[in-house]
């Protein structure tokens, strides 16, 4: 009867007892934050959401929702951090807390504030980062990143393939503009509608003056102009 009842008491005294150690670090982490928040009970509230809840979250969270090396990495990585900063909390509260055995150093009143800061900053980085190391947005970011550089290369290549092409192409350029030139001009020939175009030949005009040699004689010279 004792046997088969012992591990199951076991089992309930550990859970009673993790149960009452947790219960007492939210306890002395609560009575840093007020010392940090002194008339804010929310952010008192909120801030165990850094240290002794986000311990928890963050285990849980390693446990069942984590893919992948990078996410498991950063979930360990982060419970151990805030299971650090809640001993150092508890630690500090301690100390603090109303007892006169231990004086208060100045740079433990200091340390609580910057271990706030960075708790913050810690568990803000980490929601972030394990959200981006997701293996299907990983996935979808490397094909991202294959297509781009596929893009990258056809549009060099297609660089390549114009200044191959440059001196034929700007040969073509030059005769579509040089036919619309002609043909505003109405200087195009009959039919001449593609390139490369044909000038027509206008008919010459000749122009006859006289030029006086010797007016005192009468003597003229007669000069013939084409045009």
């Amino acid at each position: 009867m004792l046997k088969s009842f012992g591990p199951t008491l076991g089992r309930i005294i550990l859970s009673v007892f993790a149960v009452a150690v947790f219960a007492l670090m939210i306890v002395l982490t609560f009575g840093a934050l007020a010392k940090i928040f002194p008339n804010d009970v929310i952010k008192q509230i909120a801030g165990l959401l850094l240290f002794d809840i986000g311990a928890v979250a963050w285990l849980v969270i390693f446990v069942s929702a984590s893919r992948g090396a990078m996410q498991r990495s950063i979930a360990i990585l982060t419970f151990i951090y805030d299971l650090l900063g809640t001993i150092g909390m508890a630690s500090s509260e301690a100390i603090m807390g109303g007892q006169h055995m231990v004086a208060v150093p100045i740079w433990l009143t200091q340390g609580v504030v910057y271990l706030f800061i960075a708790s913050t900053a810690i568990n803000l980085i980490s929601v972030y980062c394990h959200h981006i190391t997701a293996p299907h947005i990983t996935e979808n970011v490397r094909l991202q990143a294959q297509q781009d550089k596929l893009r990258s290369a056809a549009i060099d290549t297609a660089e390549q393939k114009l200044d191959d092409m440059s001196e034929q192409l700007a040969n073509r350029l030059a005769d579509r503009h040089l036919h619309d030139a002609l043909l505003g001009l109405n200087l195009l020939g009959p039919g001449d509608t593609n390139q490369p175009p044909t000038i027509i030949n206008l008919p010459s005009q000749t122009h006859t003056y006289a030029v006086d040699l010797d007016p005192t004689q009468g003597q003229t010279l007669e000069k013939r102009s084409a045009h």
